[in-house]
């Protein structure tokens, strides 16, 4: 009894110190966006690693509450496509710059604008990362 007890206990030890976070996607390796400038000209951003850990960047690191599920990755793969990120080519600095930096296994790309820039896609991208936020 004791033997068993004890292969059982080794087991559990094992199985929970062996323990990885689930990557819930293989799109990217993460994904970072905010924003910088103003009068302050002070950075504010986040990252979402390809677990849905979502953390604040900047002079205090912080980990969110927050964790994403599955269906917010593939939305958010969706918008990525949709927004043709790979090819495009914005680097617009202003007062206020919004930024996202996508880096994956072929690419690392980060596309700066402002808030008079046209670039709708951008735009609809960066507010859906901001909706996961909440």
């Amino acid at each position: 009894m004791k033997k068993n007890l004890l292969l059982f206990i080794i087991v559990l030890i094992y199985g929970c110190a062996s323990q990885k976070p689930i990557k819930l996607t293989n799109q990217f390796i993460d994904i970072s966006f905010g924003h910088f400038g103003g009068v302050t000209g002070l950075k504010t951003g986040y990252k979402i690693d390809n677990c849905g850990v979502i953390s604040k960047t900047g002079l205090d690191t912080v980990m969110l509450d927050k964790k994403l599920l599955r269906e917010n990755f593939r939305e958010i793969a969706e918008a990525i496509k949709i927004s043709g990120f790979a090819t495009l080519e914005v680097y617009d600095t202003g007062n206020m710059t919004n930024f996202i930096k996508i880096k994956n296994k072929k690419f690392s790309k980060t596309l700066f604008w402002t808030q008079d820039s046209n670039t709708p896609e951008l735009k609809n991208l960066y507010n859906l990362l901001i909706d996961q936020l909440n």
